[in-house]
This record gives C-alpha cells, structure tokens and sequence, in this order.
C-alpha cells in the first residue's frame, strides 16, 4: 500500500489533534502555521514534536492549492501580510487538511474545490478533506465540528484503502 505525504494547515487544537491521528496512516505530516506559535494545548504541542513523522513551519501562509495528477499542489509564502514580492515556495502533496480559524477565509482551496456564496467550502477534489468551520454547517458549534471531523476522517481512511 503507498505510504501519503499530507499537509495539515493550522496550529491550533484541532489541527494538532488531526496531525496525530493522521500520523499513525502516513508517511509523513507537514504542518503549517500562519502566526509565530503553535496555538494548541501545551499536552498536544508536546505529542506533535515527539513524533518522527510530523514537521511543523510557522509563521508561513498558505496561498492557493492546484491538482496536479494525482497529487495537490500548494504555494507557501512567509506570513508577509500579503507583499506580492515574497517568493512562493511550490511543494505537491498527496493530501490536504485544513483545520483553521473559526470565520471561513477558503478563497485559496478555489482550484480544487467549490466555495458557497458565503465562501464556506462545499465540495473538494478527492484526497482534500474539509472539517468544521470551514464548511456549511447548521450550527457553528464544537459538536458539529466534531461531527464534520468524524466524517472528513472516514472519508480520508476510506480514500487511503484504510478502513477494512
């Protein structure tokens, strides 16, 4: 079976706690953080830099996704508040977490997915998984969350032919 290579964009609880569970199914987790620090509980922080398989850049945004074949590409760029003159580091992955904010800014996962009027992420290509948030839900709530989290995990384990 091949081994995945994901992102997983955020620092905050959510997005550590998703790198863990992630961790034990890939090859290996890049995780990106726009602000200086990881936000996260000091419990989870500690986990995520235990783990061989998970590396973590902070203070780096995430400026847009593109499907490649069967990979996605991304753009990062030093957090510069948007200075078009900062150069763009190009990388592929074979998928995409997003776990970020609580007010959906989804305007970069346009090339690979469908954005609601709202701008609230209503369909990606496959590989990309979208929980919380960031897509229409009927509550923003942290069960609801949890719930979208729930099915993104089994939609991603069934994509990787992991769940038997």
């Amino acid at each position: 079976m091949k081994q995945f290579d994901v992102i997983v964009v955020g620092g905050g609880n959510s997005a550590l706690t998703e790198a863990i569970e992630l961790s034990k199914f890939v090859k290996s987790i890049h995780i990106y953080q726009n602000l200086p620090v990881l936000t996260a509980a000091p419990d989870l922080i500690a986990k995520v830099m235990e783990d061989p398989k998970i590396t973590i850049t902070c203070n780096v945004r995430i400026t847009g996704f593109d499907r490649v074949e069967n990979q996605i590409k991304y753009w990062v760029a030093k957090n510069d508040n948007g200075d078009p003159s900062v150069p763009h580091q190009t990388n592929l992955t074979d998928g995409v977490f997003i776990a970020i904010g609580l007010a959906p800014y989804n305007k970069y996962v346009s090339n690979i997915g469908k954005l609601d009027a709202q701008g609230y992420i209503s369909e990606l290509v496959d590989g990309a998984y979208a929980a919380g948030d960031c897509k229409k839900i009927t509550a923003n709530q942290v069960v609801v969350a949890c719930g979208s989290g729930a099915k993104a995990a089994i939609k991603a384990c069934r994509y990787l032919n992991l769940e038997k």
